[in-house]
């Protein structure tokens, strides 16, 4: 079993919109997918497993923070440690990176998404505030999202 991690390319996108949609109720369609992987302020990456994506992260730089866009795992996959694996990588790939200016990776997350919550702080990131009705759900539901920091180059890997 072979595991790598690259950056997404334009001929990813159907793959990673296929996870998109299999992962959050309002899914990103290819053609949006896309434009993000070509998109100069982002930094898109896939974890393949002997080839097949297995999981992404699209994130956005925002001056000197990264933030992470979307990050999702095939439900086929999830719970094996790819999604920490992706993250991983990307904090190391920016940490090496000596020509850009990011200093701190910045995210939103669902506050009853707990899976997703014990992965950013087993990884050190720390809620640095709360967004009140920040997500919709189709059932018309508001639901507040947690904002989370971490120190690029330092998660806990």
């Amino acid at each position: 079993m072979l595991i790598e991690v690259r950056e997404a390319e334009p001929g990813d996108a159907g793959r990673v919109a296929d996870i998109h949609a299999a992962c959050f109720a309002k899914a990103w369609s290819k053609l949006d997918i896309e434009r993000m992987l070509l998109a100069e302020t982002n930094s898109s990456w896939v974890l393949t497993r002997n080839g097949d994506i297995c999981a992404f992260a699209i994130l956005m730089w925002a001056g000197d923070d990264v933030e992470i866009l979307t990050i999702a795992t095939a439900l086929e996959w999830k719970r094996c440690g790819y999604a920490k694996q992706l993250l991983c990588a990307c904090d190391n790939a920016f940490k090496n990176n000596s020509d850009e200016a990011a200093r701190r990776w910045l995210l939103e997350v669902a506050v009853d998404n707990l899976p997703a919550i014990a992965l950013y702080e087993s990884l050190g990131f720390e809620q640095i505030a709360k967004r009140r009705n920040y997500y919709r759900r189709e059932d018309g539901v508001n639901v507040d999202a947690f904002v989370f920091s971490a120190k690029i180059g330092n998660l806990g890997c």
